[in-house]
């Protein structure tokens, strides 16, 4: 892939399983470094538009869910475009929500709303801490 990131995209071609990111650390200041901070630094994270319907519904699962999430909206921020690019350089979408647990994408809207679905959502927030993504050993079935 090259670029700002290493590792695997974001999805695999079994719609079942997820793999890690990894993305090497930018310079300060940088949309990368933001992008790389904000999902090591909070457990949930929402990439979303504030006219995205399938934003707005990935927002309401955390919720319900009562899980604390941190959102940034793309088209509120000066840099969205960039941090777009850079969720499009790694996961090969250009939609959004993208949805980040500890570290690690598990994808979009739909993703999201099938995790949930069958259980596994609230699982994957609770079982999974930043070091154990970051070093492979936690698994998104």
């Amino acid at each position: 892939m090259g670029g700002l990131f290493s590792g695997p995209q974001c999805r695999t071609s079994d719609a079942n399983a997820f793999q890690f990111i990894h993305v090497k650390k930018a310079s300060a200041g940088s949309s990368a470094a933001f992008f790389y901070d904000t999902i090591t630094q909070n457990r949930v994270v929402i990439f979303s538009k504030t006219t995205c319907p399938y934003c707005d519904i990935v927002k309401c699962i955390f919720s319900e869910l009562h899980v604390p999430f941190k959102v940034v909206e793309l088209d509120k921020r000066n840099d969205g475009i960039q941090l777009q690019y850079i969720l499009t350089e790694m996961t090969s979408l250009k939609t959004v929500p993208k949805v980040f647990i500890n570290g690690a994408c598990i994808g979009g809207g739909s993703d999201t709303v099938m995790l949930h679905s069958k259980g596994r959502l609230l699982d994957l927030v609770n079982e999974c801490t930043s070091d154990s993504v970051m070093e492979g050993r936690c698994v998104f079935l």
